[in-house]
C-alpha cells in the first residue's frame, strides 16, 4: 500500500487510550544524547538522534543534525542534507532506520494467523519534490513491505500515513530483546534495493519501485518528526510523552555522560591496581537492553583519576566485556604517568574540561 497525504488535524484522536501506543522510540526527535544537535556526516553509517540510525552505500555524501523546523505540534526535527551528489548505482542507499525491539511488537504476532494491522505515519519536509518510499523489514531481512509516498510541494510539511496489513508468515523475533522489525525510510536507493509498493515480498528491500534520487540534488534537504508505528488501521494523534520518560527509554540503548554542564563531573569510581592502571565502575541510570558493547569517549584527556593526594589524566581506557552488566558499566586501562598508588580508590570526573563526552551503547 502506498503512503498517503494527509491533511492537516485529519487523524483520529485517541483521547481515552491509555499505555505506549508508539512503538518508534524518540519519534518527534527531542533526545540527540551523543551530538546534542550538533553537526555530524555519517559515512558510511552512524546514528543521528537517539534511536536512529543512518546507512549509505555509495559516494554521495550527507550530513545530519537536530533542527527546530517543524510542523506545529513539534518543536524539532531531523534535518539531512546532500553534501555530495551521486546518482544511484543499482546497490546504492540512502536510509534513516529504527530497529525496534522484540519486546515492543510482541503483541503484533507477526508470523502467526493472528497477525495485527499496524499503521506508519509522519511528518515529512524536503526541498526536492517526487516519490518517496520505505520499509518495514523483518529481523532476518528475507521479508520486507515497501511503502511509497509523494511530496508534492517543496518546502512544506506534509503529513503522510499508510496502514500495513500483519504478515502471517516469515520469522519474526517478538518477546525477546532482538530486533522485532526494521523500519526504513528511504531517501535514494538503486534498484535491487527496491521492490514494488503494497505487498509483503520475500527478500530484504528498503524502498518502492520509483523513490526519488534525492541525493542527485547538490545541498538538497530533507526533515522529519512525529514518526509513529501504531497497531490498528488508522493513522491517530501522536503519542507524545514525558521529556523524561522519552529519555529513559532511550537510555536502554544508549548513555552518555556529558560534562557540558560541570568541567568536573563525576563519572565513576575507581580503584588503582598498579601505579598507572585502573577499574573505574560507572552506575548505569536505567538497565540497558545487553550490558553495552561499546565504549567511545570524546578524548582520553578529558577525564581523569583524583582523589586527595593526586589528579592524572586517563591514557587508554576501554571496556571491560566480561565484568559489564545491563545495569553498571566497568572499563579499564591506563593514566598518563604512573602516580597511582596501588589498592588506593579514586573517583573519576572530568578534567577541567566541558567537552567531555562518554558513551555506552546497547544498540539493536
Amino acid at each position: 500500500m502506498s503512503l498517503t497525504q494527509v491533511p492537516s488535524g485529519m487523524l483520529q484522536t485517541t483521547a481515552q487510550y491509555y499505555g505506549f501506543k508508539n512503538r518508534v522510540m524518540n519519534g518527534q526527535m527531542q533526545i540527540d544524547q551523543r551530538y546534542s544537535g550538533a553537526v555530524q556526516s555519517p559515512a558510511p553509517s552512524g546514528y543521528s538522534a537517539d534511536r536512529w540510525a543512518l546507512y549509505k552505500s555509495g559516494s554521495g555524501t550527507w550530513s545530519y543534525q537536530l533542527s527546530s523546523t517543524a510542523p506545529a505540534g513539534f518543536s524539532s526535527s531531523m534535518l539531512l542534507t546532500v553534501t555530495t551528489t551521486e546518482t544511484p548505482s543499482s546497490g546504492d542507499y540512502f536510509i534513516i532506520q529504527q530497529p525496534i525491539e522484540g519486546f515492543t511488537t510482541a503483541d503484533l504476532a507477526w508470523g502467526t494467523a493472528n497477525a495485527q494491522t499496524v499503521t506508519v505515519s509522519a511528518w515529512v519536509y524536503s526541498s526536492v519534490t517526487g516519490t518517496f518510499s520505505g520499509a518495514i523489514r523483518n529481523s532476518a531481512t528475507t521479508l520486507s513491505y515497501a511503502f511509497s509516498y509523494s511530496i508534492p510541494v517543496a518546502n512544506t510539511w506534509t503529513q503522510i500515513s499508510a496502514t500495513i496489513p500483519g504478515p502471517t508468515t516469515g520469522t519474526w523475533v517478538g518477546g525477546t530483546n532482538g530486533v522485532g522489525l526494521y523500519l526504513d525510510f528511504c531517501l535514494s536507493a538503486g534498484s535491487s534495493n527496491l521492490t514494488a509498493a503494497g505487498s509483503w515480498t520475500s527478500g530484504s528491500y528498503i524502498g518502492a519501485t520509483g523513490q526519488t534520487a534525492w541525493v542527485s540534488t547538490s545541498g538538497a534537504t530533507f526533515y522529519a518528526t512525529g514518526i509513529q508505528i501504531e497497531k490498528g488501521t488508522q493513522a491517530t494523534s501522536f503519542d507524545y510523552r514525558p521529556y523524561g520518560t522519552e529519555l529513559q527509554l532511550c537510555q536502554r540503548y544508549c548513555q552518555a555522560i556529558n560534562n557540558s554542564s560541570s568541567a568536573y563531573g563525576t563519572v565513576g569510581y575507581a580503584v588503582a591496581f598498579s601505579t598507572n592502571y585502573g577499574i573505574i565502575n560507572i552506575p548505569l541510570v536505567v538497565s540497558m537492553r545487553i550490558p553495552p558493547n561499546s565504549l567511545t569517549l570524546s578524548s582520553n584527556s578529558h577525564f581523569m583519576l583524583t582523589n586527595y593526594n593526586t589528579s592524572v589524566a586517563w591514557s587508554s581506557f576501554t571496556l571491560s566485556s566480561s565484568n559489564t552488566t545491563t545495569v553498571n558499566a566497568e572499563i579499564e586501562g591506563t593514566v598518563v604517568s604512573s602516580s597511582l598508588t596501588a589498592n588506593y580508590p579514586y573517583v573519576a570526573r572530568g578534567n577541567n574540561s566541558t567537552s567531555g563526552l562518554l558513551i555506552l551503547s546497547a544498540e539493536l
